[in-house]
């Protein structure tokens, strides 16, 4: 596991690179939780959050791509398309 200033965690799994990034929770606004990137901050909904979840906690996000969602959306949009152009 490594970090890159901070902000960004990269971990390999099973020869697979997931980047984690680092959030800090700022606050709550009614059903808001406004969170800490760097110096930036932003809004999700707080019912993504655990429920434990407090001010100061920081946040591991994990990203990484669904190959097959991704792959199954392009089949559906594109049968949509032809669909479109059939007479």
């Amino acid at each position: 596991m490594t970090l890159s200033n901070g902000l960004w965690t990269d971990l390999t799994v099973d020869a697979m690179e997931v980047t984690f990034m680092l959030l800090v929770v700022d606050r709550f606004e009614q059903d808001m939780a406004v969170i800490e990137y760097g110096e930036r901050t932003f809004n999700i909904p707080r019912v993504l959050l655990p429920t434990d979840c407090k001010e100061g906690d920081v946040l591991k996000f994990g990203i990484e791509i669904d190959q097959e969602a991704t792959d199954d959306r392009k089949s559906r949009v594109g049968k949509l398309l032809e669909g479109l152009w059939e007479e």
